[in-house]
């Protein structure tokens, strides 16, 4: 038999070729009574309904936890972050740290001037043979995607752009491997063993900071309120996304059994952690799932959006 550890280096081995979603938009495929497989959530209405359906503001959000506080390890902090997690399907951390602050602010500001340059300019840093790196344009929105060992035609000649993405990267990596930690060595309720096996936490862990990325995306301005971005769920182990000015994103919230518009309920500088696909596969615990989300932009903004994704392939 093959040992556990080895088995998830021929896992991430296969890098890109690991099946995730058969349809990349889940969405047509929740009908009624349905239930989503890849996020374990029972969403109970068609399409056109859920459509239809605002994102929820009078709802009582997850208690947020201050960065201090998860960086320091604190037992108090993972348990309110894995019951957050496990129970609403994301967690909200409070900013109260300047380097994390500033790198953001950096990373936006680069950003802004970055997707003012002309498309032509733009598609040099897009990689032909991978529609998910680099530049990607599209219909709604464009992003730039890149991990830090991405090759130098991917990496736009922006003044700044390495210099506020190496910090922006150096900032969340280190909030994301602790977040990581704690959720991988949470024991559940009704459990005596840790979430995430020891041989697994320490092979996923030698994957991350090759595979782990950051995004800036652009989200286009509409004539009127829009999906710009439909129900989907990410496909890594874990997502960060920095509240935005213009916030848009709305959360599955398993516990209210609806969408809420979680960012605009959040305080400036907050961050939103959910997990993604691979967080079940590592998981000894069936109750933690994929939180599906969206955006939805109001009539006459853009929004520019910042993502980390935790990830191992």
């Amino acid at each position: 038999c093959v040992g556990h550890k080895n088995w998830l280096r021929v896992f991430f081995a296969m890098g890109n070729n690991i099946p995730t979603e058969p349809n990349p938009n889940p969405s047509p495929r929740l009908y009624e009574g349905q239930r989503d497989y890849l996020s374990g959530v029972n969403l109970p209405y068609t399409r056109a309904v859920r459509d239809e359906m605002e994102g929820k503001t009078d709802v009582e959000l997850p208690q947020a936890i201050f960065l201090s506080r998860l960086m320091s390890g604190d037992s108090e902090a993972q348990t309110i972050l894995c019951k957050s997690i496990k129970e609403r399907g994301y967690a909200i951390f409070k900013g109260d740290q300047e380097d994390v602050s500033s790198a953001a602010a950096s990373w936006v500001s680069v950003l802004d001037a970055y997707f003012q340059q002309s498309l032509e300019e733009k598609q040099k840093n897009a990689d032909k043979d991978n529609n998910n790196i680099g530049f990607v344009h599209g219909n709604l929105r464009e992003y730039i995607k890149l991990r830090p060992e991405d090759p130098d035609e991917l990496w736009p000649e922006t003044p700044d752009f390495r210099e506020a993405y190496k910090n922006m990267f150096a900032n969340y990596s280190a909030l994301s491997f602790k977040a990581f930690e704690l959720l991988a060595t949470y024991v559940d309720e009704g459990s005596e063993s840790q979430l995430i096996e020891p041989d697994s936490y320490e092979a996923v862990t030698e994957f991350i900071p090759l595979k782990s990325s950051l995004s800036g995306i652009l989200y286009y301005e509409q004539g009127e309120e829009k999906d710009v971005c439909d129900e989907h769920t990410d496909t890594g182990l874990l997502t960060f996304i920095t509240r935005t000015s213009v916030p848009s994103l709305e959360m599955w919230d398993r516990k209210e059994q609806k969408y809420v518009k979680v960012e605009e309920l959040i305080d400036e500088g907050s961050i939103l952690v959910f997990p993604g696909e691979k967080i079940p596969l590592f998981s000894r615990s069936t109750s933690w799932k994929a939180t599906p989300h969206r955006v939805r932009l109001p009539a006459g903004s853009q929004r520019i959006s910042v993502a980390f994704l935790l990830d191992v392939a």
